[in-house]
């Protein structure tokens, strides 16, 4: 057992940053990480899809993963993404090939998931060649590398040794833990945030002392979770996930760090009453509490499957929650006194110059929710929500077309794949 002496906790403490900066691949946007800022996206290594044409759960393949990587790109509230562990590629492959497929479909940042130290430096070097160098790549990065923990207080030697290493590239680090209310953790839900919160703090030691002079920025997350009280089975979808995970946002506040965490997320099989519930839960609670990363667009069954149609529709509640999250601005021109002044009893502000102005300011306007009366709604054959996703799922496949790697920087990436698959 190892003891981390209160002392070397806050001294790693004060040498992390409270935000930081991650970016697109082709410098197109950046993300600041921290702070009151949010952002949605996936991340996961589940290995079935529910079949967009056919509506079956079937093993998941690199095509499918490409193909969500595009969908990523092409919808705006998704804010970074990796997802999926294609069955058809072999085991020692996976990884990277998870990471090249989605640096390949989409410009948007990847979360990298790697189990070992040499994944961990082949991952470094394919970024490295599409950043520029990995001195570039240390001042602007564009990837995330994630270490999921082992509860409770486990730490896997390959997944330290994995952790190190990503620490010593300078990679930004988001550590979570993953504790499950009684079966691994206490069955209180502030039992199961003392232990990911030991957990979490451990890894940033690591992390810090990993880093040397300067270590990388570090990001508080957790996948606290618990079980069903009637089956015993992990659920995601429950109000005490939420909790947890504002909590965590808080927790995270108090050190000074980033947070990040799983959210907008459904216990749910298939797209239905109650995905459209839990999943709205997951993704509200957590980002009003202000946790940074939140994580599960696309996903059902807690995390086992991956859905293009979920995704689109996630995109649609990722974006409500951030209109509720923008809030309402109150001023002179927003009281519109002099509008009411103006128009009185004639009741009739839709022409009005001041309705232009602000229409679209301070009214979401949404892609897939119908609010049409019942009667067109019939008129254009009475289309379910899924139905509309899977239509939008098919033209984004269709017409976008995801910012193309250089392809010298592709044929340095399949050299780097190429080069460590020795050392599986």
């Amino acid at each position: 057992m190892a003891r981390i002496s209160e002392s070397l906790v806050d001294e790693c403490l004060r040498k992390m940053p409270r935000e930081f900066e991650v970016y697109y691949r082709d410098g197109s946007k950046r993300l600041r990480i921290g702070g009151d800022a949010i952002y949605f996206g996936s991340v996961g290594r589940m290995v079935r899809i529910r079949d967009p044409e056919t509506g079956e759960i079937r093993r998941l393949t690199l095509q499918d993963v490409e193909e969500l990587a595009r969908l990523a790109d092409a919808l705006e509230h998704v804010d970074f993404f990796t997802v999926g562990e294609p069955l058809d590629v072999p085991l020692e492959l996976r990884g990277l090939q998870l990471l090249y497929a989605t640096l390949r479909n989409s410009v948007k940042p990847p979360i990298v998931e790697l189990f070992t130290a040499w994944e961990v430096r082949a991952g470094f070097e394919m970024l490295s060649a599409v950043a520029g160098g990995p001195e570039e790549l240390r001042c602007r990065p564009i990837g995330i590398y994630i270490s999921v923990l082992n509860s409770p207080l486990y730490f896997d030697p390959r997944i330290v040794e994995a952790l190190i290493e990503a620490s010593r590239c300078g990679l930004p680090i988001w550590a979570e833990s993953g504790p499950i209310a009684g079966a691994n953790s206490p069955i209180t839900l502030a039992g199961t945030l003392t232990l990911n919160n030991a957990e979490v703090l451990g890894a940033l030691v690591v992390s810090t002392l990993a880093g040397g002079d300067e270590p990388p920025p570090f990001i508080y997350g957790t996948w606290a979770r618990s079980i069903d009280l009637r089956s015993g089975d992990i659920s995601l979808g429950n109000p005490e996930f939420s909790l947890l995970k504002a909590c965590t946002a808080q927790i995270a506040r108090f050190y000074g760090l980033p947070s990040g965490g799983g959210g907008i997320i459904t216990d749910s099989k298939t797209i239905d009453e109650q995905s459209g519930y839990e999943k709205l839960h997951t993704a509200l609670i957590p980002a009003l509490a202000g946790l940074n990363l939140i994580s599960g667009m696309g996903l059902l069954a807690a995390d086992a499957i991956a859905s293009p149609e979920q995704l689109i529709i996630d995109d649609e509640v990722a974006a409500l929650t951030k209109r509720i999250l923008r809030g309402l601005r109150v001023d002179e021109e927003r009281i519109a006194l002099e509008e009411i002044k103006e128009v009185r009893w004639r009741g009739d502000f839709l022409g009005r110059r001041h309705t232009l102005r602000y229409g679209r300011e301070e009214h979401w306007v949404p892609r897939l929710s119908d609010r049409s009366r019942p009667e067109a709604w019939e008129r254009h054959g009475a289309p379910s929500l899924n139905y509309k996703a899977g239509e939008e799922v098919r033209r984004l496949l269709r017409e976008h077309q995801p910012k193309p790697l250089p392809r010298d920087v592709e044929d340095e990436i399949k050299r780097i794949m190429k080069s460590y698959l020795r050392e599986a």
